[in-house]
């Protein structure tokens, strides 16, 4: 905790709150497949992934997004769109932040983070990344782009992993397990300023 004041990394100790509520109450994990999605100022884009992520996906999975202090409207969007939770925050903390919260606060026992950019293209999109999880083959598995950090596309985790371990999308800590990508990927873009953040709903 003292390195993140020292550091300037004030968003560090409310992944870490968020991360002992989640250890608090690993006994109501749920099986189940939860997919994240974070939100900077993609509006457009974002409405595809979400619409197709709908369409692809079975219909009990949870899809909370989460928006990262977005200034095009996207929030208002996103409190409006059916059959997803959101996760707003203020201002901009940054992609691994948001997702680090976002694990933090999933209830099931596999977790899915899918880039803003990365549309669905059919329905066996979802089963490649989960199965090597829920067989116990292995622990992460996804796909990332080829950038000099790890920044998945897309992939799956083990929620109690991931909590447990104390790990985290803010630096590399894991190697993903390759599996065929069936997305297509248009543009991203990522910053950092300060952290505020509400919950309207649980993940």
């Amino acid at each position: 905790m003292l390195d993140d004041i020292a550091t300037r990394r004030p968003r560090n100790l409310a992944v870490r709150a968020y991360r002992f509520r989640a250890r608090i109450r690993r006994q109501a994990r749920v099986d189940g497949v939860t997919i994240i999605i974070v939100n900077w100022n993609t509006k457009d884009v974002v409405a595809d992934v979400i619409g197709a992520v709908q369409r692809f996906s079975p219909p009990h999975v949870s899809i909370p997004v989460v928006d990262n202090g977005s200034t095009d409207r996207s929030a208002a969007m996103l409190r409006s769109w059916p059959g997803i939770k959101t996760m707003m925050l203020r201002s901009n903390a940054g992609h691994g932040v948001a997702l680090d919260l976002a694990m933090c606060a999933t209830r099931t026992s596999i977790a899915v983070t899918l880039d803003s950019d990365a549309v669905p293209l059919g329905s066996d999109w979802l089963d490649q990344v989960v199965e090597p999880i829920a067989s116990g083959r292995a622990l992460l598995a996804g796909h990332r782009s080829s950038r000099d950090f790890v920044h998945p596309i897309y992939a799956a985790i083990d929620t109690a992993t991931f909590v447990n371990r104390r790990l985290s999308f803010q630096v590399h800590r894991s190697v993903l397990v390759p599996c065929q990508a069936t997305f297509a990927r248009l543009t991203s873009a990522a910053s950092a300023r300060s952290l505020a953040w509400r919950f309207r709903q649980p993940m």
